[in-house]
């Protein structure tokens, strides 16, 4: 039987919230809302869930003593969590269901060791390698049911001698799993397996190069597109070679090699087009951009790209690939690659500060957004289009938000909010003068709702007409600030793990536009279909579809964001509490009052509406706002 401790109480100075108190009698040391919007709880009795409605003890896992918060995580695009810790070099795991509590799979019961593990795109199977004792074993966790469906002794060889699985699976249209593995006596290999009965379908050998070969550490890479179904590609320090994905038979005669490390790959409908990393082992070669014949591997280009680092984005355009790299030392490069040519197409590549975030192509120009500056650069000659671009500093990275071609940036150097027109190709001030919040804060947030940009800090909130106005500038003292205080915003990244793409139905769409591209906006859909293909659908969890669906109904109200900021301050009973600022007015609109609590630990859940606070006896308190 469920356990529920609810007690109802006036926690409130404004009418318009409701709650629940949860007592748990236990010594709570972090806690967290998941993606499905329950509470998940660490405490010196275990893993504690909790119904964020109600209040009732949903479940305990008490073999999980005193979870430190870097040991817990939401496994993406799932509803599971993960306990991990090391155990030597290797690592216990724990895997339950964040709902009920489920164990799923538990290495120490069984008395395994950790060293890889993986995800199953297709089912949302586990995979692991580890080692029991003296042995290493390869095993599949089904599931539905937390239960070793299969498990293999020693195929990749005896104990610590065996052979590592090195990168993520891929999987193949008759359902098998293709992995790549490193060292053992063999240094390695690439094998497919039934995920039903854990059969090796095949195995193949590693390309061999010739020459001296740079070491790395990074893990091999395997690819595959719904453009070139017959095959996957496999990158490994400076190798790429085809395989059949069938068979694992060569395709190609022999293994293509660049300089640096393949890193990126590009399914352009008339070659695959690749961009090594920047090799930490050997930076006396330049990485380099290649396109291969998908048939054979032959190089088409007369010569490789030497790129001027790692190529971090890339959009097509008409006059080729533009391409931003990263320079280094918080510098990015930006060119155009000619495609029928593979030549730049600019001799001196752009040079803007900070990483590239954004790049989007607009007639003969592009904008460009990174960390420190937003900018329009001329594709003819390669040079700003304005007199003077919004640019910052590497401790003072701008903050920025879109509205369709308008673009808010708000540039702490200056500080000055600025608006960038698109469609226009312009930039202006948008603030008459410098934005001042009081107590020398600095807005550390921006976003929009309705006609109005809304800047914010912990305890500032101002709001301005897309016109420059202001409209409303709200500061609430600082008492202190919470070292516990945390958010789930919409922007959330354990909810943005979330890969809602459906890409199978547009398979037959991009056979055909691969055969009569002809404009570059075709051939940047070739490519976008590619690269659904080789980052994978939606992990289809039939073991867990009404969990899955509880997390995609957050993800949608995600979209709609908050009307209410909610900053910690001095109440006028002169008790601390939280304040509830209203985004559209910037009238205090609700008040939660914490006592004397100067240093309250709460977390805000923006989506559903909700603060939990932890009082100092351990007591949990829900408000809904």
């Amino acid at each position: 039987m469920k356990k529920t401790i609810l007690i109802l109480c006036l926690l409130f100075t404004l009418p318009g919230f409701s709650q629940w108190e949860a007592d748990l009698k236990k010594t709570i040391s972090w806690y967290q809302i998941t993606p499905t919007g329950n509470l998940i709880l660490a405490t010196n009795d275990g893993i504690v869930g909790i119904n964020e409605s109600n209040g009732v003890l949903l479940y305990t896992i008490p073999n999980v003593i005193s979870a430190l918060e870097e040991e817990f995580q939401v496994i993406p695009n799932t509803p599971f969590g993960m306990i991990s810790r090391m155990e030597g070099r290797l690592e216990s795991k724990l895997i339950f269901k964040l709902t009920d509590g489920k164990v799923l799979f538990d290495s120490k019961k069984e008395g395994i060791s950790i060293g890889k593990q993986y995800l199953l795109g297709s089912t949302g199977d586990f995979i692991f390698q580890g080692i029991r004792g003296k042995e290493s074993v390869f095993f599949l966790v089904d599931i539905a049911t937390g239960t070793i469906r299969w498990e293999q002794s020693n195929l990749f060889g005896k104990g610590i001698f065996a052979e590592v699985i090195d990168g993520a699976p891929i999987e193949n249209e008759e359902g098998n799993f293709i992995i790549p593995t490193v060292g053992g006596m063999s240094g390695g290999s690439i094998y497919c397996f039934s995920p039903q009965d854990g059969k090796q379908q095949w195995k193949a050998e590693l390309p061999k190069l010739k020459g001296a070969q740079t070491t790395t550490k990074t893990e091999s890479k395997l690819a595959t597109s719904f453009l070139e179904k017959d095959k996957f590609i496999y990158m490994r320090g400076q190798s790429v070679m085809a395989y059949n994905i069938s068979n694992g038979q060569t395709i190609w005669s022999e293994p293509a090699k660049q300089r640096g490390l393949p890193d990126r790959v590009i399914y352009d409908p008339f070659g695959l087009i690749v961009a090594s990393a920047v090799d930490p082992n050997n930076t006396i070669f330049k990485p380099t951009m290649v396109m291969y014949d998908y048939k054979t591997g032959k190089e088409i280009w007369p010569e490789q790209v030497k790129l001027k680092g790692t190529v971090t984005n890339y959009s097509y355009c008409d006059k080729g690939l533009l391409i931003s790299m990263d320079a280094g030392n918080g510098k990015s490069l930006i060119n155009i690659v000619d495609i029928d040519k593979g030549v730049y197409l600019f001799e001196n590549a752009y040079k803007v500060n900070g990483l590239v975030q954004e790049m989007q192509l607009l007639g003969s120009a592009v904008y460009i957004r990174t960390n420190l500056e937003e900018d329009f650069v001329s594709m003819e000659n390669g040079k700003s289009l304005l007199t003077k671009n919004i640019s910052s500093k590497p401790e003072q990275p701008i903050i920025n938000v879109r509205s369709g071609d308008l673009s808010f940036t708000f540039n702490p150097a200056d500080d000055i909010l600025y608006k960038t027109d698109l469609s226009k190709q312009s930039q202006i001030a948008l603030s008459a003068s410098k934005i001042d919040f009081d107590q020398k804060e600095t807005p550390e947030r921006i976003g929009i709702l309705n006609d109005k940009v809304i800047l914010s800090s912990s305890q500032t909130v101002a709001a301005y007409s897309f016109e420059g106005k202001e409209l409303y500038k709200t500061h609430i003292p600082a008492p202190g600030i919470s070292g516990w205080k945390k958010a789930i915003y919409a922007t959330s990244a354990v909810l943005l793990t979330m890969d809602a793409m459906r890409y199978a139905e547009l398979a037959a769409d991009a056979k055909k536009a691969s055969t009569a591209s002809k404009t570059h906006k075709e051939r940047q859909f070739c490519d976008a279909i590619g690269q659904f293909a080789n980052n994978g659908a939606n992990v289809r969890l039939s073991a867990a579809a009404s969990d899955m669906e509880k997390m995609r109904t957050r993800f949608k109200a995600s979209a709609s964001g908050n009307t209410v900021q909610f900053v910690l301050g001095k109440l006028e009973s002169k008790d601390y509490g939280l304040f509830g600022i209203s985004k559209e007015t910037g009238a205090k609109v609700s008040e939660i009052n914490f006592g004397k609590d100067n240093d309250p630990k709460y977390l805000l859940d923006d989506i559903s509406r909700i603060v939990y606070y932890l009082n100092d006896n351990g007591v949990l308190k829900s408000i809904t706002y």
